[in-house]
């Protein structure tokens, strides 16, 4: 399981509870995850839990570049239709 910092190495934790409250969503429900592969877990008012962001890369979070994150954005269009509760999702909304 991935510890905070290690997490803090490839994403950034404080910026990701700000995009998830900008969403709309509780920020206290997010987690550093409990997968070693995974770096965050958004944990739903019934108990089940949606795992986003690949451990071992950057996301823009951390690098903050506006090029790679429009690449990303238009690889990955289709996930911004895709149900909020998605590991895609999170991933296209908090992570880039």
């Amino acid at each position: 399981m991935p510890t905070l910092q290690q997490v803090n190495v490839y994403s950034n934790y404080t910026k990701a509870k700000k995009k998830i409250k900008e969403k709309g969503l509780d920020p206290k429900r997010l987690f550093v995850s409990d997968k070693p592969m995974k770096k965050y877990y958004y944990q739903w008012a019934d108990g089940k839990r949606t795992y986003f962001g690949l451990m071992g890369y950057q996301d823009y979070l951390k690098h903050n570049d506006e090029q790679r994150r429009q690449r990303f954005l238009k690889r990955n269009a289709k996930w911004a239709s895709f149900p909020q509760n998605s590991p895609a999702w999170f991933s296209y909304y908090i992570t880039w």
